[in-house]
């Protein structure tokens, strides 16, 4: 009974999306006795794969295995950008220096005031904005001494 209960799922296809209008495009644009027809196909195979997985995951769901998704994607990406699919990582790059975990005060200050500040013309007009911490239950922050 559980099983019936359970929604099917179903993946529609908008044959008026640019990307799918501009996929159908592509193949009917190879011909059999083009010299790179395998090439072409099998880029073509790999786009509409992330087309699929693409669309799994925006609806929430797991791609079945998701190295070989982002295998693909890696390889459409460095075709598109001219960049050859085996080329090495550069491995000598150096390292972003570490952070420190104290942070001085005087930037905490000024992060603060970045984020929220009374426009002038509020002031002007005598109003004045007081914010205040709020905990996980919703209640407010007193410092108490």
């Amino acid at each position: 009974m559980q099983a019936m209960m359970k929604k099917q799922k179903v993946l529609e296809v908008n044959p008026r999306s640019p990307l799918i209008e501009g996929l159908l495009h592509r193949v009917e644009t190879i011909t059999s006795d083009d010299d790179e027809m395998d090439r072409n196909l099998e880029e073509l195979r790999e786009v509409a794969s992330i087309l699929v997985d693409s669309a799994l995951v925006r609806s929430g769901f797991e791609v079945a295995d998701s190295n070989k998704f982002l295998s693909r994607v890696d390889r459409v990406l460095r075709r598109s950008l001219g960049v050859s699919e085996t080329a090495p990582t550069d491995d000598a790059v150096k390292p972003a220096p570490p952070v420190d975990p104290e942070i001085p005060d005087e930037i905490l200050e000024e992060h603060e005031q970045k984020f929220f500040s009374t426009p002038d013309w509020l002031e002007d007009q005598g109003v004045k904005i007081e914010l205040e911490e709020i905990d996980d239950q919703g209640n407010a922050v007193h410092d108490e001494l």
